[in-house]
């Protein structure tokens, strides 16, 4: 579990007027200060934390792609000139 994972679940189980005044005081904070670090920080541990989970399960999909596509590519290879004679041996 990643901190922004906690975070949101941190969130989720706080009482709602609890998450609003989180909210608020981090839009007023920013405001105040121009620093949108812990904004950034947040959305980039985001994306890391849903790259982490996706990625697997992408990277099976390409290996699968790649295996099918090698396979289709054999079957269908042309015969070599060899076998398209009709002289009975």
């Amino acid at each position: 579990m990643r901190v922004s994972d906690g975070i949101d679940l941190g969130l989720d189980l706080a009482p709602r007027k609890w998450a609003t005044l989180f909210f608020v005081c981090i839009v007023g904070w920013v405001t105040a200060t121009g620093n949108w670090a812990p904004v950034e920080w947040y959305i980039r541990d985001k994306a890391t934390g849903i790259v982490e989970q996706v990625q697997p399960a992408l990277e099976r999909i390409s290996a699968e792609l790649r295996r099918q596509t090698y396979i289709r590519h054999e079957l269908h290879k042309p015969y070599p000139a060899s076998h398209l004679s009709t002289s009975a041996r």
